[in-house]
């Protein structure tokens, strides 16, 4: 009985792994050049060349104001997907090591992951 469970796990974790390899090849292909999910660079760095940028524009505050909103709002969006994420895989991982994993359960979670890392990527 424990090489049988043992098995299952196996083939559970191969299902697991190869569906977390399919994800991150994706996004890499869709995203060679590592830019963020807002098609510009990510991190600290672009925030910088973003502000400098709107300031080089010569903006009323009202634009500064909304040019801000829409940065807290695209971050929080950003987050919010990236945790998502996180708890679908969770959820992948606590079906695959079932004794008996659901391959119909498995693939509508690995559909909801892939859903999530497309928003993450446009």
């Amino acid at each position: 009985m424990i090489i049988a469970k043992h098995g299952r796990t196996q083939v559970g974790s191969l299902i697991l792994g190869g569906m977390l390899l399919l994800g991150l090849a994706a996004t890499a292909a869709a995203n060679p050049m590592h830019d963020g999910p807002e098609g510009g660079k990510s991190g600290a760095p672009a925030m910088a060349h973003d502000r400098d940028f709107a300031r080089s524009l010569d903006l009323t505050a009202q634009q500064r104001e909304t040019l801000q909103a829409d940065r807290l709002a695209r971050g929080k969006r950003l987050i919010q997907l990236q945790a998502d994420k996180k708890i679908l895989r969770l959820e992948l991982e606590a079906l695959v090591e079932q004794d008996a994993p659901d391959m119909g359960k498995i693939e509508s979670l690995a559909g909801k992951i892939g859903d999530v890392q497309t928003k993450l990527i446009v």
